[in-house]
């Protein structure tokens, strides 16, 4: 239930955030950390995934700001993104720079994430449970006592 409450108020997050825009540089940045989460995700290791997607959802809410407060360049980058320009990047749109375009997949990369961790905790808890009862068999008997 905690982990499903976390997850409505990321949700609800997307709300507030719906007009807030990233910079070259922030989008940029965002980009790299979560680009280092996924490659931790992918070799399976799940809480250096977690703390890098925390990490680049920092890095995402405080590089975004509402449209009315980015610089002219910031802004003029955007519009050229969304005109379709030849002067942009062919793969990225403007809506790609949206903060709330950029949290849904991080959100959904961190629930990812957190369903490896458990797996990867429920296959420890048995481990150890089998180390301990395999332990229990092998013991010495007591010698008795004559």
């Amino acid at each position: 239930e905690e982990l499903e409450e976390q997850l409505v108020e990321g949700f609800e997050e997307l709300q507030a955030q719906q007009q807030r825009w990233l910079t070259k540089a922030g989008f940029e940045e965002f980009e790299s950390i979560k680009k280092d989460g996924n490659e931790a995700f992918k070799a399976g290791k799940a809480d250096h995934a977690g703390i890098k997607y925390e990490q680049a959802r920092v890095a995402l809410q405080s590089h975004s700001r509402p449209w009315s407060e980015l610089s002219e360049e910031a802004k003029t980058f955007l519009n050229k993104l969304g005109a379709g320009s030849k002067d942009s990047p062919a793969t990225k749109s403007k809506e790609d720079y949206r903060m709330t375009t950029c949290l849904i997949a991080l959100l959904l990369n961190i629930c990812a994430c957190r369903l490896l961790a458990h797996e990867q905790d429920e296959v420890n808890k048995k481990s150890k449970e089998q180390t301990k009862q395999d332990g229990e068999g092998t013991q010495a008997p007591a010698e008795e006592v004559q």
